[in-house]
């Protein structure tokens, strides 16, 4: 019971949850409550929580030595597992992902190998490069949504959810990483490292400008109808962000992220209002 108990903890519940949750919504999104893809749906959000909880345990694998300092409470550092069992833990959750994605598609397939990819090279190489690290965790935030729309057949939606998803998130690690420049204890050599604040800050506000230059594209497509009022105030969220973020990049990422959730239940409204359609499109 202590050791499930443990590999519970190491596995994160509440961020596979999450994942899971984005997973739904990209499916969602795509064909509305069409239950004749329930099965895929349900692989696709069961792969997404184990690549997930995978993820997790490599993390803490590879993070053991700093854990055991700020976070000496987590079942490695504590010694309630050892190294070897967290990494056969995170490499049972990537085959098991692997397994069941066979099941939902070939695209599900591809992107469920490529995600164990960048999370494999994101821990044990990128993490410390900065900027690609930022990249790496932009687009595993973004290809959640991806995941869930292709396991319904459905990609235009999800993708434009999928893309702004990117630039949000890539503009807020950014900023995050401003922010905890005097502080980064995580032996990181990040953007604003290497080319200071302000330069780095330039960056972040190109990649918003993408995300309210891409929400007009749902616009085009007339994908989200009413709601569409809602990404306005994303928009109006993100430029808020661009302006504060040289002062304030704490505020202004945390701004980013309410955003980011703003344009998440804007997708949710038009999909809810398109019901009795089969899908957005």
């Amino acid at each position: 019971m202590k050791l499930i108990k443990a590999l519970i903890k190491l596995s994160r519940p509440l961020n596979c949850l999450m994942v899971s949750f984005g997973v739904i919504i990209g499916a969602f999104i795509g064909v509305g409550m069409d239950f004749s893809f329930a099965l895929p749906v349900f692989l696709a959000v069961l792969v997404g929580a184990v690549i997930s909880a995978g993820g997790n345990s490599l993390n803490d694998y590879f993070d053991r030595e700093i854990d055991a300092v700020v976070h000496p409470q987590r079942p490695l550092p504590s010694k309630t597992l050892t190294p070897k069992s967290v990494l056969m833990f995170a490499i049972g959750c990537f085959v098991i992902g692997i397994f069941f994605s066979v099941f939902i598609n070939i695209i599900c397939l591809i992107i469920t190998l490529f995600s164990i990819t960048i999370l494999i090279l994101y821990e044990k190489y990128l993490k410390s490069k900065g900027l690609a690290g930022n990249i790496a965790i932009a687009f595993l935030t973004g290809s959640v949504f991806l995941f869930g729309g292709v396991a319904v057949e459905k990609i235009i939606a999800p993708a434009m959810l999928a893309v702004l998803a990117f630039f949000a998130g890539l503009a807020r690690e950014i900023i995050k990483d401003v922010e905890d420049i005097t502080g980064d204890k995580r032996q990181r050599c990040t953007l604003p490292m290497k080319i200071g604040k302000e330069n780095s800050v330039i960056i972040a506000d190109f990649c918003l400008a993408g995300a309210v230059f891409l929400s007009f594209l749902p616009l085009l497509k007339n994908v989200l109808g009413k709601a569409y009022l809602m990404i306005t105030a994303v928009d109006i969220m993100f430029i808020y962000s661009m302006f504060i973020a040289f002062k304030n990049p704490g505020f202004a990422q945390r701004t980013i992220k309410l955003g980011m959730i703003l344009a998440l239940v804007s997708f949710l409204l038009a999909s809810i209002t398109s019901l009795f359609n089969r899908s957005l499109f």
